[in-house]
């Protein structure tokens, strides 16, 4: 009995919460990923692990790594947000805890 109490005290609640079916991410996690080998990013209420994504720019995505890039990513790509969400749709891990 008392190590399930341990194991469950262990589990990371924000990360095992759901939300309509899917993770919910709070900004404070977002944040703890901020480099290019651990890059996380929010855009719109969806949360992104872009570790691996290859941007067709090069490395001007780096400093969106670890937080809310949502005015960022809408100011680079408003002349077609949606081929751009569409690029990325593979790499949502969740959605933003607001």
């Amino acid at each position: 009995s008392n190590v399930r109490v341990v194991r469950r005290s262990a589990i990371k609640i924000e990360e095992k919460q759901l939300y309509n079916g899917e993770r919910t991410i709070s900004l404070e996690e977002v944040e703890r990923h901020y480099r290019a080998d651990d890059f996380w990013a929010a855009i719109d209420g969806e949360v992104y692990d872009l570790t691996k994504f290859k941007h067709p720019g090069g490395v001007i995505m780096n400093g969106c790594a670890g937080i809310d890039a949502t005015v960022v990513f809408s100011h680079y790509h408003y002349a077609d947000l949606k081929r751009a969400k569409a690029m990325i749709r593979r790499y949502k891990i969740g959605k933003l805890d607001r």
